[in-house]
C-alpha cells in the first residue's frame, strides 16, 4: 500500500494515507480525533475534534483501547470504530458499530456523524444536493450523492457515506434523506463536515447495529474552489466507491423488447386516427392521411373513445423502434415507424416556430410548453430522422425540425438563456409553475445543454456558423455568465454559481454533455472539454451511489445504475435513467480517454442488470405481493413508473408507464442487439447511442466497451450478431478480461472507404434537401413554382439513388 503508515506513541497513534492523517491522542482515558494534512511539508490541523464524531444525546461514542489488525487498519473498542487507509485511494475509511440491544425511542433528531472544526463560518461549502426549485413546498434538495465539500485555510476535505450498511434508517424513524442530510454544518462557533439529521420522520431506530460508513478527503488546495471545481473533486475522488457488481441479469433485454414492441401495437396501447395534414405553405412533401398514436398508459380492456395521447407518448420510443425494426427485419413494423416518422411534422407549430407537444392537424394542442420537454421533442425528431433507411427519408422532418431551432432561439434570447420551466409557446414568456403555482416562475437553466445539442444538429444540417456561435453563446452564458433570481412566497433566492442550480430534469445534463464535447471538437478550445465534465459531473449528482436495502421489498431490487429524473424526485424513473444512460455512452464513443471512464462503465453494466426490476414481467413473488393489484399481461412488459426505494411514495405501485416504453428497446440496442458475451456477468457495450446507427446497421463501423466488472478475471467469447452481407467478421472472438478491465472492439467493412464516401455524399444529399425544405417554407412567395419544381426533382433525384443530380440541383436553393 503507497504511503499508508501506522504509528504508535505512548498517548496517541496516527494512521497517515498520503498527505493526510488522522490522530486519535489520549486523554482522560479516551481517545480524541483530530486530523492534519500536510501543507508545504508540513502537518497542519484540520479537524481538531471540536465535538465527538457520533452525536447524540442518546448515544455515546467512548473510546477506550484499540487494536491495530495488519499495516493500515485501527479497530477500537471491539470493533465500535474502525478506521483503515484505502489501498487504493487516497482514502481514510470509517466503519461505526454502534450495538443496540433494545430499539432506541428518540427524543431530538440525531446522530450526527461529522467530523468538527473551530470556524464561524466554513470559508466555502458544497452540500449534498443541490436545493430543488421546491423549497419547503416539497422536497427541498436531492437525494443523490452522498457526498459534501469543505474548504477552509488552503485545505479541502470531503465525505462519502456508504447508505448500502445503513439498514437503521426506516420510515418510522430517521428516514434517510427526508430527515438528514450530507452538509457541512455551522453552529455554535463551530463547522462540522458529515451527517447531519435535522428531523424526524419517526421516533425509533431499530435494536441491532447503528452501522455508519464513510469515507475521508483530505488535501492542500491553495486556490479557493468554485462550486464546480469541489464538484469534480467529490466525483473524481468518490468514483471508486461505486459499486461495481450486482448479480447476472436473469432476463434479456432482447427478449422484453421485442415483446414491448408486440403490445405496442395492441388495441389498448395504438390507434389510428383518420386526420388530413397538408404541407402548408408549400406542398413539398405528399398529404397525409393517417395518424397513429399511443397513451401514457395501457388503457383497460374494454375502454372506448379516442387514447389520450400527446408527443411523448407518440414518440418517446420511435428511435429505438426504427433501429430494431431495421436490425431484425421486421417490415411491418418498420412501416408503422416510418408512418410515425413521416408525422412528425404535424407537430411544428407555424405561429410559435416550435416542435411542440401536440399537432394543429388534428386540433391536439394547448396553451403552455416546459422547456425540458419542448426540446426533447426536438432531440427525438433529430435522432428519429437519423434512424430511419437512407432510401425512406423525408426532408419535412428534419426541414420542420430546423424551423423549430427558430422559436428555440426566440426563447433562449427572451430568457437571457435562464430557460423558465413553463413558458407561453407564442409569446415566449415565462409562465408560473403550473404543478406548483405558488412557485411561480422558476428557471432550469441546466437546459442549455440540450438548446446547444439542438443548435450543433442545425450547424450539421446546414453549416451556418451562426449555430455553432449560438451553441458556443448557450454554454458560456451557462457556466460563465448566468445569474437569475427566483422570488416566491416560499423563498427569495439569486443563483450565480452553476453548482447550486436547480437540476429540474437531467436531460439537459445528460445532453449537454455531448454538447460541450461536440464543441470541443469543433473548436479545440478546452474550455469546452470543461463543460463536458462540469455537465456530466452534475448528472452524476443524480444516480444512486448506494443499494438501498433498508425495507424487505428494497432488498429485493436493485436501484444502483439507476436515475433520478431530477433534483426533488425521491424514486428513479425509466425514461430519464435510458436517456442519462445514451448520453453515457455517448460521452464513452466522443471521450475515449474519459477520467470517469470506469464509473461510467459501473454506471452501465449496473443498469443493463438492474434496468428489469422497472418491469412487471422480471418481478420477484415479494414484489409482485407489493403491488397493489395484479398487472394484466398487457402490461407486463412496460416498464413502472415510479421505482421503490425507502423515500419513494408509490414506488412499484404506480402506473404502468407505456410512454417510457424506450427503456427496453434502447436497452437491447445498448446491451445485446449488435453483439453479447457468452458470460452473463461481463458488459458489451454498444456506443452507438447518439449517431452512428446507419454506421452500425449497414456494418460500415461498430464501435463496443467490452468490461469486466467481476473480481476475477474473465475468458469470454464475444458474438457478433447480425452480421450484414459484405462484412467479413467472425461471428465470435475470444477475450480475456482481468477484474475490472475493459476493451474497446470497433468493426469495420472490408470496402469502409467506399461504403462511407457514399453514406457521406448521402447525408450531404439529406441536409441540401431539409435545408431546402426549410427556405423554401419559410420563405413561401408567389414565385415559388419554379423553385419547387427544383426541389420536388432533387428529391425524386435524390429518390432514385441519383446522388450528385440531387446536389446539383440544390445548389440554388441554398446559400452561397
Amino acid at each position: 500500500m503507497p504511503d499508508s503508515r501506522l504509528t504508535i506513541e505512548p498517548t496517541r497513534v496516527i494512521l497517515v494515507r498520503e498527505t493526510q492523517r488522522i490522530l486519535f491522542a489520549l486523554r482522560d482515558d479516551t481517545y480524541h480525533l483530530t486530523t492534519e494534512v500536510k501543507v508545504r511539508g508540513h502537518w497542519q490541523p484540520f479537524f481538531t475534534g471540536e465535538r465527538p464524531l457520533l452525536l447524540g444525546p442518546q448515544l455515546d461514542l467512548r473510546l477506550t483501547r484499540y487494536t491495530i489488525e495488519g499495516e493500515s487498519r485501527l479497530v477500537f473498542n471491539d470493533g465500535l470504530l474502525t478506521v483503515e487507509a484505502d489501498p487504493s485511494a487516497p482514502l481514510l475509511h470509517f466503519t461505526l458499530r454502534y450495538p443496540l440491544a433494545t430499539p432506541l425511542t428518540l427524543t431530538t433528531p440525531q446522530p450526527t456523524i461529522a467530523l468538527w472544526r473551530q470556524a464561524t463560518p466554513a470559508a466555502f461549502s458544497l452540500d449534498q444536493g443541490p436545493e430543488s426549485i421546491y423549497g419547503s413546498a416539497g422536497i427541498p434538495h436531492n437525494f443523490g450523492f452522498p457526498a459534501a465539500y469543505l474548504w477552509d485555510e488552503g485545505i479541502e476535505a470531503a465525505v462519502f457515506f456508504d447508505m448500502t450498511p445503513m439498514r437503521w434508517m426506516q420510515p418510522d424513524g430517521v428516514a434517510r434523506f427526508y430527515d438528514v442530510r450530507v452538509q457541512t454544518k455551522s453552529e455554535s462557533g463551530r463547522v462540522g463536515l458529515g451527517l447531519h439529521t435535522h428531523k424526524l420522520t419517526g421516533r425509533t431506530i431499530p435494536a441491532g447495529e447503528l452501522v455508519v460508513s464513510f469515507a475521508l478527503y483530505q488535501a492542500q488546495r491553495s486556490k479557493p474552489p468554485t462550486g464546480l471545481d469541489a464538484l469534480a473533486t467529490l466525483v473524481r475522488t468518490f468514483a471508486p466507491l461505486h459499486p461495481q457488481t450486482s448479480a447476472p441479469p436473469s432476463h434479456r433485454w432482447e427478449t422484453l423488447a421485442q415483446q414491448t414492441l408486440a403490445d405496442l401495437v395492441t388495441p389498448q396501447t395504438l390507434a389510428t386516427l383518420t386526420a388530413a395534414w397538408q404541407d402548408a405553405p408549400l406542398a413539398l412533401v405528399p398529404a397525409q392521411t393517417a395518424l397513429l398514436v399511443h397513451p401514457a398508459q395501457v388503457q383497460p380492456a374494454g375502454s372506448t373513445g379516442e387514447l389520450p395521447w400527446d408527443f411523448s407518448t407518440v414518440n418517446n420510443h420511435l428511435t429505438p423502434w426504427l433501429l430494431l425494426a431495421r436490425l431484425h427485419g421486421n417490415a411491418g413494423q418498420l412501416k408503422q415507424g416510418l408512418q410515425k416518422v413521416n408525422a412528425l411534422p404535424r407537430f411544428y407549430d407555424p405561429k410559435a416556430q416550435l416542435l411542440r407537444h401536440g399537432t394543429l392537424q388534428p386540433l391536439h394542442v394547448g396553451d403552455k410548453e416546459m422547456s425540458w420537454q419542448n426540446f426533447f421533442f426536438s432531440v427525438e425528431t433529430y435522432r428519429a430522422a437519423a434512424a430511419v433507411p437512407t432510401e425512406h427519408f423525408n426532408p419535412a422532418v428534419m426541414g420542420r425540425f430546423l424551423m423549430g431551432l427558430r422559436g428555440l432561439q426566440a426563447l433562449a434570447q427572451k430568457s437571457d438563456y435562464a430557460f423558465p420551466q413553463w413558458f407561453d409557446p407564442d409569446t415566449k414568456t415565462a409562465l408560473p409553475q403550473n404543478d406548483v403555482p405558488v412557485l411561480g416562475v422558476v428557471r432550469e437553466p441546466w437546459q442549455g445543454g440540450t438548446y446547444a445539442l439542438l443548435q450543433l444538429h442545425g450547424h450539421t444540417i446546414t453549416g451556418d456558423k451562426a449555430y455553432l456561435a449560438e451553441a458556443q453563446r448557450a454554454l458560456e452564458t451557462l457556466f460563465e455568465r448566468l445569474s437569475f433570481r427566483v422570488k416566491n412566497a416560499l423563498y427569495d433566492r439569486t443563483y450565480s454559481d452553476p453548482s447550486t442550480f436547480p437540476l429540474t430534469e437531467l436531460f439537459g445534463n445528460a445532453y449537454g454533455t455531448l454538447a460541450a464535447y461536440q464543441l470541443y471538437e469543433q473548436t479545440r478550445n478546452p474550455r469546452h472539454r470543461r463543460y463536458a465534465h462540469d455537465f456530466l459531473h452534475t448528472l452524476l449528482r443524480l444516480t444512486f451511489w448506494y443499494e438501498d436495502e433498508t425495507t424487505p421489498i428494497s432488498r429485493e431490487l436493485k436501484s444502483t445504475g439507476l436515475f433520478y429524473p431530477h433534483g426533488a424526485a425521491h424514486v428513479a424513473t425509466p425514461w430519464e435513467t435510458v436517456e442519462a444512460h445514451l448520453a453515457i455512452a455517448g460521452a464513452l464513443r466522443q471521450a475515449p480517454q474519459h477520467p470517469l471512464t470506469e464509473l461510467l462503465l459501473r454506471l452501465s453494466n449496473l443498469n443493463r442488470v438492474n434496468a428489469f426490476d422497472f418491469f412487471p414481467a422480471c418481478w420477484s413473488e415479494r414484489v409482485r405481493a407489493h403491488d397493489p393489484r395484479p398487472r394484466s399481461a398487457r402490461e407486463l412488459h412496460f416498464p413502472i413508473e415510479p421505482f421503490y426505494s425507502l423515500e419513494g411514495t408509490g414506488g412499484h405501485q404506480g402506473p404502468t408507464a407505456a410512454y417510457m416504453a424506450s427503456l427496453s428497446l434502447w436497452n437491447h440496442w445498448l446491451y445485446d442487439a449488435l453483439a453479447e458475451a457468452d458470460d452473463p456477468t461481463v458488459l458489451v457495450l454498444n456506443l452507438a447511442s447518439f449517431d452512428g446507427y446507419e454506421e452500425a446497421l449497414t456494418g460500415v463501423e461498430r464501435q463496443f466497451i467490452v468490461y469486466n466488472p467481476a473480481p476475477r478475471r474473465r475468458t469470454i467469447r464475444l458474438r457478433h450478431k447480425h452480421i450484414p452481407k459484405g462484412c467479413a467478421w467472425p461471428e465470435s472472438q475470444t477475450l480475456t478480461l482481468h477484474a475490472g478491465q475493459h476493451q474497446r472492439v470497433v468493426l469495420r467493412r472490408p470496402d469502409r472507404g467506399v461504403q462511407q464516401q457514399l453514406l457521406s455524399q448521402q447525408r450531404s444529399a439529406q441536409s441540401a434537401l431539409a435545408y431546402a425544405y426549410q427556405r423554401l417554407q419559410e420563405g413561401a412567395q408567389r414565385d415559388a413554382v419554379p423553385r419547387t419544381q427544383t426541389f420536388t426533382d432533387a428529391l425524386a433525384a435524390y429518390h432514385e439513388g441519383r446522388i450528385a443530380d440531387a446536389l446539383t440541383l440544390m445548389r440554388p436553393l441554398l446559400p452561397r
